[in-house]
């Protein structure tokens, strides 16, 4: 476990009880900050508002670690409340094809803390793609940071059943983190893609397996 993640479970153990009496037990990532807790009525009722996704990182008594909401088994299902295909697509590669943005995503920045990242997937149909994004947060000494996140390459799509299928991708993964100094060039990182799995919520929504949403650009 990541030192920053021991210092956000030892804060949130020591504030818990305010709200226990109510059931209040759920704390959530928001912004880059701790909120909470809530009751799993008042998660649900965010859920429905649009205020919590699969993404959205919970932590509770009794939880190792933060975990996407998609993961908890409480939220599961009412995440999973109005994602229901009625009719589920055929040809995925077909139904893939389009720009593709990605919900806004706290995600974890080895060293550094908590940032959102936020990315534009475009598929197209001969097979290729294109990645552009960012992560954005505040370091712990106060500085923003910015990490540029740029891909390309090629794809195949292989079916796992009626609603699901996976994406095999064969290209880099660019991360530069962005100097504070725009006449200091950025230090850019490499990395291969990796295959992701990615569920069919309905005619515009995609989940992958790791619980993050990304929606068709219209």
């Amino acid at each position: 476990m990541r030192p920053w993640i021991l210092t956000l479970v030892a804060a949130l153990v020591l504030s818990l009880g305010a709200r226990a009496e109510d059931g209040a037990r759920f704390y959530v990532v928001e912004n880059g900050a701790q909120a909470g807790p809530y009751t799993l009525a008042e998660l649900e009722g965010r859920a429905r508002a649009g205020q919590l996704t699969g993404q959205t990182l919970i932590w509770a008594t009794g939880m190792a670690q933060w975990t996407p909401a998609a993961q908890v088994p409480e939220l599961a299902q009412v995440l999973g409340q109005g994602g229901v295909v009625p009719d589920a697509p055929t040809d995925f590669k077909a139904f893939l094809t389009g720009a593709w943005v990605a919900d806004p995503t706290q995600v974890p920045v080895s060293g550094v803390g908590l940032g959102t990242a936020n990315a534009v997937t475009t598929f197209h149909e001969a097979g290729a793609f294109e990645m552009k994004g960012s992560i954005q947060g505040v370091h712990a000494s106060g500085m923003d940071f910015t990490i540029t996140l740029a891909a390309t390459g090629t794809f195949k799509v292989q079916s796992l059943g009626a609603k699901s299928f996976r994406v095999v991708y064969e290209g880099d993964l660019m991360s530069t983190w962005q100097h504070p100094d725009p006449n200091v060039p950025g230090v850019p990182n490499i990395t291969k893609l990796q295959p992701a799995t990615y569920e069919v919520l309905d005619a515009n929504t995609l989940r992958d397996g790791e619980g993050y949403v990304m929606r068709r650009r219209q």
